[in-house]
């Protein structure tokens, strides 16, 4: 990430016990569109991201799983992947 850019942290969980994968699209609040693309395993992924609103494509055990969340400056957001549903918290 450039320098001085808001940021804030993700954290991905695989609860499924199934391949899981994520996409995550961000506009931030200049404007600037990221993508950033993860392989979940049985252990927990942490990143720091740009902040901003997030669009995210999970696919969890072959079922596709899409939605929204915004992600603020210092904030941290857990992202739990079920076999059923994704859950942001």
């Amino acid at each position: 990430m450039p320098p001085n850019l808001p940021s804030g942290s993700i954290a991905l969980y695989n609860k499924s016990k199934a391949d899981a994968y994520i996409s995550l699209q961000c506009t931030t609040v200049d404007g600037y569109v990221t993508v950033i693309e993860y392989p979940v395993g049985g252990s927990a992924v942490g990143a720091k991201v740009p902040a901003g609103q997030y669009v995210y494509v999970a696919w969890v055990g072959g079922k596709k799983f899409t939605g929204s969340f915004k992600l603020g400056k210092l904030q941290d957001r857990r992202i739990y992947m079920y076999k059923d549903r994704v859950e942001i918290k």
